[in-house]
């Protein structure tokens, strides 16, 4: 049963970590995939908590060359100036697609992997961004079918038909947690928190068994929080359409694009924090359900195996999963 709450002015923004009282072995930062990637690891043994964290820095290092888009040689590169050749690509790349068709299977296409052609035309990064041409999004809509990209699985390649091309964005930063989390799992330490922009892979617990808190911030509020979750290996993402967003002519306009018209999509949703055992999952799922709407995103979440969501809508309710309420913190 779902649970209704009304608050004033409170958006979650991206998932942080609250501070804690057990101490971090050590921690590690870098820029992978133009986000920040933050890994703390706990109860390493001190002369072995260095080389963990360079090989995490290794792990986002190879990932960022095999799925950065603007990667000369990567796979998705190879993929997206293929011209309609099959391309062999790696495991990774397979799985990687694989897991982005699946959601756009279950939307209908409403979250498709091959928006590029549409998403490269806006630019949230710009000191004075613009709407894009009317007809430049209707004849990039024109390349936007996830129909036309074919994973092969036993032969290892992908074929990119009618000019499609993907940014892999979208899937990419949880793909990447889970292998780090992989990786993590068979080292000698008590637990981790991996962070990529916001996608949040736990692994472990704190010493003595403590899980971990993550708090879900208020926007309007900078440094508090809407709500702080207890959690230990699991996987939190968050995604907004406050993230990434201008205004022009007091319209915003926002970084996720309904396929059906390349505008930003038309939600009652703020913001999506989706938990489940896979960073992936969550990212995705973030995505989706903001284009689905709180209604329909509910009823998937709800629908979804060992998977809870926290939604704020934009008339500041909030809406928590059947079974969300046993991760909330009081």
């Amino acid at each position: 049963m779902k649970k209704t709450v009304f608050i004033i002015s409170v958006l979650i923004i991206t998932v942080h970590m609250c501070a804690c009282s057990s101490p971090v072995s050590s921690s590690r930062s870098g820029i992978y995939f133009d986000t920040i990637v933050n890994i703390d690891i706990y109860g390493a043994p001190a002369e072995e908590s260095e080389q963990i964290l360079d090989e995490c820095m290794n792990i986002c290092d190879r990932y960022e060359k095999l799925f950065d888009k603007n990667s000369a040689g990567g796979d998705i590169s190879k993929i997206n100036s293929s011209d309609g050749k099959s391309v062999t690509v790696s495991e990774d790349t397979i799985s990687l697609l694989g897991t982005a068709l699946k959601y756009c299977d279950l939307t209908d296409g409403r979250f498709d992997i091959t928006i590029y052609p549409v998403s490269a035309l806006w630019d949230f990064h710009e000191e004075n961004p613009s709407v894009p041409d009317d007809d430049k999004i209707k004849n990039a809509l024109s390349h936007v079918n996830w129909h036309d990209l074919i994973v092969d699985e036993d032969n290892m390649t992908v074929t990119a038909k009618d000019n499609v091309t993907i940014d892999a964005g979208a899937v990419a930063k949880g793909y990447i947690a889970d292998r780090i989390a992989d990786y993590l799992s068979a080292c000698p330490l008590t637990g981790a928190v991996i962070n990529i922009g916001g996608d949040i892979r736990l692994v472990g617990s704190k010493a003595e068994n403590t899980p971990f808190t993550i708090g879900i911030n208020d926007p309007f509020n900078k440094g508090s929080v809407a709500a702080a979750l207890t959690l230990s290996d699991a996987a939190v993402a968050t995604s907004g359409i406050y993230e990434r967003a201008f205004t022009v002519n007091d319209t915003l306009y926002h970084h996720i694009l309904d396929t059906k018209t390349g505008y930003p999509v038309d939600t009652d949703l703020e913001s999506v924090t989706v938990i489940t055992s896979d960073a992936v999952d969550a990212d995705c799922l973030c995505t989706v359900c903001i284009l689905l709407g709180s209604e329909k995103g509910m009823d998937l979440i709800e629908n979804t195996a060992d998977t809870e969501a926290v939604f704020i809508r934009k008339d500041a309710s909030m809406i928590f999963s059947s079974d969300a309420a046993e991760y909330i913190r009081q």
